[in-house]
């Protein structure tokens, strides 16, 4: 499990701890999250930058994200992190 502490390492970053293991992909362009602060993206599993990384999205499988940000306030790394988050992709 994502949040078992038996196996949950953290890792400085930015203003916050990464989590989330593995290589960092992004997923571009980047999106802007609404005055509520949240954020939705479409996922398209046939394209290049997905379907050919190290860890691509397949259906039934599962993946570990964190949601980086800008947060210019918040210190002197000008980013932050969300909590990691395990997601089960079905059809």
């Amino acid at each position: 499990m994502l949040n078992d502490p038996r196996t949950l390492r953290k890792v400085p970053f930015g203003e916050g701890n990464r989590c989330a293991g593995g290589g960092v992909v992004r997923l571009w362009p980047p999106v802007l999250a609404n005055g509520s602060g949240v954020s939705t993206r479409a996922v398209d599993n046939t394209h290049p930058g997905v379907a050919g990384s190290a860890s691509p999205i397949v259906v039934g499988g599962s993946q570990n994200f964190q949601y980086r940000h800008r947060d210019p306030m918040g210190g002197g790394s000008g980013f932050n992190l969300s909590g990691g988050y395990e997601i089960v992709f079905t059809p």
